[in-house]
């Protein structure tokens, strides 16, 4: 097998391909509600990892974007897993106005970082090291369509641990940092919803028969934005608020 120098040789002889894969990832309206253009990056990719030797198939959804799973190697060996997403977090219509771009040594377009970027590697990574004669360990790829919205409208969660059941590494192509390093741990996220129930009353006339929801959501935010922990890397964020209906009432409902 060719070693690691030549390796990155044939990385930086093969830019032009992968900027123009890269882009041909990007320039189409692909985000989580727009199934057709998801499913349009996986045929992509299927016929990019065809070329390659994989054997191609896909978990099939009525409301999302498929999921692509790829196999290449000695079906007797272990095998490594490769994943990230197809999907991006942009309405339709961001690739015409925002298409992939080149200015001053920066890229833009939608999803150039989140994850189309990521997904360019992987096709280029596995590609060059199956030509220089990978075979320590069978490989698996498994792209979601519906990743930013956290697989609501597919069983691509289950499907996902299905096929990836049994791997003895993965590794996710998701962005990094701009250091170079390898991020090895993320941390988890919960989400929840916080509703309080006041009294309703006239801001003007009786406000005293009141009791102002958003006021004691008010206390309440800061009490749950204290319980951060910058030493244990623990955050807490109010991210979202509501309450209330007009400007001269007491509001008796409040959310966060």
């Amino acid at each position: 097998m060719e070693d690691v120098v030549q390796l990155f040789d044939k990385v930086d002889q093969n830019r032009e391909a992968m900027v123009d894969t890269w882009k041909l990832l990007v320039d189409r309206d692909c985000g989580s509600g727009n199934k057709a253009g998801v499913d349009g990056v996986g045929r992509d990719v299927k016929d990019f990892l065809e070329k390659c030797g994989f054997k191609v198939w896909f978990h099939e959804y009525e409301k999302a974007g498929n999921m692509l799973v790829a196999e290449y190697g000695d079906a007797s060996k272990p095998f490594i897993v490769l994943t990230g997403h197809m999907d991006t977090v942009f309405g339709d219509g961001t690739a015409a106005a925002r298409p992939f771009t080149i200015k001053d040594g920066k890229v833009t377009g939608p999803g150039v970082l989140d994850m189309k970027g990521g997904v360019t590697i992987l096709l280029y990574a596995v590609r060059f090291l199956l030509e220089a004669g990978y075979n320590r360990y069978r490989i698996k790829i498994i792209l979601a369509g519906d990743e930013e919205v956290a697989h609501g409208n597919s069983t691509a969660s289950a499907d996902y641990e299905k096929e990836a059941k049994g791997a003895i590494m993965g590794f996710n192509l998701e962005t990094g940092f701009v250091d170079n390093s390898v991020v090895i741990e993320r941390k988890g996220v919960a989400q929840y919803l916080f509703e309080v129930d006041g009294v309703g009353a006239h801001a003007g006339n009786n406000p005293e028969d009141g009791r102002s929801a958003v006021e004691e959501l008010a206390h309440k935010i800061l009490d749950i934005q204290a319980e951060t922990d910058w030493q244990e890397g623990t955050t807490v964020n109010c991210g979202v608020i509501a309450g209330g209906s007009v400007a001269n009432a007491v509001p008796e409902h409040a959310w966060v």
